[in-house]
């Protein structure tokens, strides 16, 4: 039953899910970047040692991109911060993403 996983809260918020049964259930990880002098900053870059390498139409090389840790921020810069991205895909270059955003080997900025 949905409570087991949900808590008795749902069900008293809507008594039709005692009587339904889970389909699945899945799980997560949120990027939570360090906080800095300028505050959360997002994570923008390629990862290290990204095994789905393959080119790009552009001539850039591939692998693994990463766009998270917006937050909040997320409504105001996430054209921006894709539009840096996409530029840095397309070269194979992520040195054209300002380094106060840019991927650095960890998520720990």
């Amino acid at each position: 039953m949905l409570d087991r996983w949900l808590g008795r809260a749902a069900v008293n918020l809507w008594p039709p899910l005692a009587s339904s049964a889970a389909l699945g259930v899945t799980a997560g990880v949120r990027a939570m970047p360090r906080r800095t002098h300028r505050g959360k900053l997002p994570i923008v870059g390629r990862l290290d040692g990204g095994a789905h390498s393959r080119t790009f139409s552009g001539g850039g090389e591939g692998g693994v991109w990463v766009l998270s840790g917006l937050g909040s921020r997320g409504l105001l810069y996430h054209a921006l911060l894709a539009d840096f991205l996409v530029t840095a895909m397309l070269a194979g270059d992520d040195s054209l993403i300002p380094p106060e955003v840019r991927f650095n080997g960890s998520f720990a900025h």
